[in-house]
């Protein structure tokens, strides 16, 4: 299962990456570590590269540029309908869950849509992405996720930083874009 994630959180990450501003000098970086710090995966590319081979994939529920995902509780989802109500709110935390140890909260901060996760456990996950690359992410039938809007919209916004980290045990996950071409 967390082998899954991190192929999937791989794939939307080269996605997300920016085909609209891939001959700006951005970099793409994509880290995994397992086992206490000994590094299983690591990926540099421009993002000029990243535009390029988007189109090229087709694996499982990724094909063209587009995930589909089959499920029917996702489907009844208004996620678009929500993300067009965050993208026109205030800045705001707007969803905080506590159970236990456990926490979620989903917030608004300068344009940007920010998840956080916290397990009991250790587990960690935060998610930060420009509110214009959600909603573009979400322009595509309701069972599908468009990542080559996505890709146009980061393009457009330019960020640079942190798009996903995970912590879980042993194993941690990092994407990030910048100017630096081998990156930390």
């Amino acid at each position: 299962m967390l082998r899954r994630l991190i192929l999937a959180t791989l794939i939307t990450t080269l996605a997300l990456s920016g085909a609209a501003a891939a001959s700006d000098g951005r970099w793409i970086h994509v880290r995994v570590l397992e086992d206490g710090g000994e590094e299983s995966v690591r990926v540099n590319l421009p993002l000029s590269m990243v535009a390029n081979l988007l189109p090229l994939i087709d694996a499982d529920e990724f094909h063209r540029g587009i995930v589909h995902i089959d499920d029917p509780d996702f489907r009844r989802l208004d996620l678009r309908g929500m993300v067009e109500e965050l993208k026109n709110a205030p800045d705001a935390e707007f969803v905080t869950v506590k159970d236990r140890g456990d926490s979620v909260r989903v917030s608004k901060a300068g344009g940007f849509l920010l998840v956080q996760v916290d397990e009991d456990d250790g587990q960690r996950v935060r998610v930060r992405v420009p509110m214009q690359v959600a909603d573009a992410l979400l322009s595509g039938p309701s069972d599908q996720l468009d990542l080559v809007a996505a890709v146009r919209a980061l393009g457009e916004h330019g960020m640079d930083g942190d798009l996903v980290t995970v912590e879980d045990g042993d194993t941690s996950v990092r994407v990030w874009i910048d100017y630096d071409e081998q990156g930390p």
